[in-house]
């Protein structure tokens, strides 16, 4: 009999939540929705009902799936050696798109706010669960800073990912404050992890070639 662990039985009520309540508002939702909102946290795209209500709940269901076949496709098995905090990211990630729907929702139910300014302490909130995430990160083919740099050299894995570790928590904290100004909370979003993603690429060049110069 396949063992059933609190983190699935979590994972599946999620899901089941992101699915019962689109199923619930439906009949109430508008036959154009907004899908999309601008760097202003303004709409500035627009889908079918069909599409616009189930597009969240269907890639929530393809990534918890996709999260699920990941440790099984890692040519390197790197996964299992931080499993106990990868089987966590499914369920944030989850969480993550509940709160996105229930966003979508609520704009076409005829709520007014700036979804930038409610996205952005959220998006925060997945950069410091990934940079800790990052922090324990094993080499592996699917997770993490995956440069040809990172990938060749143990070392160089383990030194960007703790780099990486600060540098997401951080871009985290401002986009978390970042909220507080709505017309810009997404500039607060995206130019911290940007940069960081830049200066980590370049870091793990760095230091390969440091270690290779040895």
């Amino acid at each position: 009999m396949p063992k059933i662990s609190i983190a699935g039985i979590t994972l599946a009520l999620i899901l089941l939540a992101i699915f019962g309540v689109t199923i619930f508002l439906y009949n109430s939702l508008p036959e154009k929705m907004v899908t999309h909102w601008g760097a202003d946290g303004q709409p500035n795209g627009y889908s079918g009902k069909l599409f616009g209500a189930f597009i969240v709940p269907v890639l929530s269901l393809a990534l918890v799936l996709l999260f699920a076949a990941i440790p099984v496709l890692d040519p390197l098995r790197g996964i299992e050696k931080f499993r106990a905090e990868y089987d966590k990211l499914p369920i944030v990630f989850a969480l993550f798109m509940l709160y996105v729907q229930g966003i979508i929702i609520s704009s076409n139910l005829g709520f007014a706010f700036n979804s930038g300014q409610l996205l952005a302490p959220a998006i925060g909130l997945l950069f410091i669960f990934i940079g800790n995430l990052l922090g324990k990160a094993k080499r592996n083919w699917f997770v993490g800073i995956r440069t040809p740099w990172t990938m060749s050299s143990e070392k160089v894995w383990d030194k960007t990912h703790r780099l990486g570790e600060k540098m997401f928590t951080a871009s985290g904290i401002i986009a978390i404050l970042g909220a507080l100004d709505g017309q810009h909370a997404m500039f607060f979003v995206l130019v911290p992890v940007l940069v960081s993603a830049a200066i980590l690429v370049a870091y793990s060049f760095i230091e390969y070639k440091k270690d290779t110069a040895k």
